[in-house]
């Protein structure tokens, strides 16, 4: 038996002909597999059988046999289902081989197919958060050539994704060219896309783009929610340090209506405070407190159920958590075929 390395010896540099000598043998076994395959006549649809029956969740090595399989197919003319296609996309991803899934979906869009959006949303979201937004940026320019219509939830995702990873002028450019679809009628979109866009533009635009954005999802028949609120109290009062007009809207939001959560005191408070207009602060928390009050007034009516303000803000901090990253979430599950 082979000596084991000490853990010092443990190194890339250690390890690297181990990890050459292992993809070459697993190359080579999935090259006979095969060649076993063509003897038989093995068809696509028993072909996809046989790499989703290779358990790839938790075995690194059985996952990496089935990757080369399917390029073994690929290569030979046999193309497995595009939902074995995702599962597998899916698989390395988890487990945090992104250029490995990169790679399968290349060679899906080499035979002329595309997949799910949803696979391409995750791994988006994926590559922007492992640091690579110029990849995440080429996968959508990858599917969209190959006919694939990005949904809202994908775009959704990687809005917010490359402003997570800090990709603020890409993600500015995005929302340009989401806001000229939205403009010339070519696609319909939805609140949780507008408010993403609406963040976007409130780091790297300019107040008319804001504005405009408004405009469209006015027109669209989307009425502003309390998350549009919150993003455009935070960009305006966090980004921008403009706390006039932060007041300016959330005045507007009221006089249409519109009823403000916790959160959205909370953002104008802290703004308030950081500045030392504690005048400011107390109109705030006065008008937080009656607010409080007509909630109670009505839970004792019995036109509601009770809850307290601390409450009302975690459920309103968890829905938009929710809001922002359900797609993300959602695109994270099984591939649809």
């Amino acid at each position: 038996l082979r000596k084991p390395l000490p853990n010092s010896a443990l190194t890339a540099e250690a390890l690297g002909p181990y990890d050459e000598k292992l993809m070459r043998r697993t190359q080579r076994r999935a090259s006979r597999l095969v060649r076993v395959a063509e003897d038989h006549s093995l068809p696509p649809e028993q072909a996809s059988d046989l790499v989703d029956s290779i358990p790839t969740a938790w075995s690194a090595r059985k996952r990496q046999v089935a990757v080369e399989l399917v390029h073994a197919f690929a290569s030979e003319g046999t193309v497995v289902r595009r939902g074995t296609f995702a599962s597998l996309v899916g698989a390395c991803r988890k487990a945090g081989e992104l250029s490995q899934a990169e790679a399968l979906l290349e060679r899906l869009h080499g035979v002329g197919l595309g997949t799910n959006p949803n696979v391409y949303a995750a791994l988006m979201g994926d590559l922007c958060a492992a640091g690579h937004p110029a990849r995440a940026l080429a996968l959508e320019a990858s599917m969209r050539k190959m006919g694939v219509r990005a949904t809202n939830e994908t775009l959704t995702v990687l809005l917010s994704s490359l402003g997570r990873a800090g990709a603020v002028e890409e993600a500015l450019r995005l929302a340009q060219r989401i806001r000229i679809d939205a403009e010339s009628g070519g696609a319909v979109y939805d609140l949780p896309l507008y408010n993403a866009l609406l963040q976007a533009l409130l780091v790297g635009g300019n107040e008319a783009d804001v504005t405009r954005v408004i405009e469209l999802l006015r027109a669209a028949g989307h009425v502003p929610s309390t998350r549009t609120l919150n993003v455009l109290l935070k960009g305006l009062v966090q980004t921008r340090g403009s706390l006039e007009a932060a007041l300016e809207v959330f005045n507007s939001f009221c006089a249409a209506g519109g009823e403000p959560g916790v959160m959205s005191y909370n953002i104008l408070l802290a703004g308030f405070a950081r500045e030392g207009q504690l005048l400011n602060c107390e109109v705030l928390l006065s008008q937080l407190r009656q607010q409080g009050r007509h909630r109670a007034a009505d839970d004792a009516e019995g036109t509601a159920p009770p809850e307290k303000l601390c409450q009302q803000e975690e459920e309103q901090r968890q829905e938009e958590e929710e809001e922002g990253a359900a797609v993300d979430a959602a695109s994270r599950g099984s591939a649809v075929q």
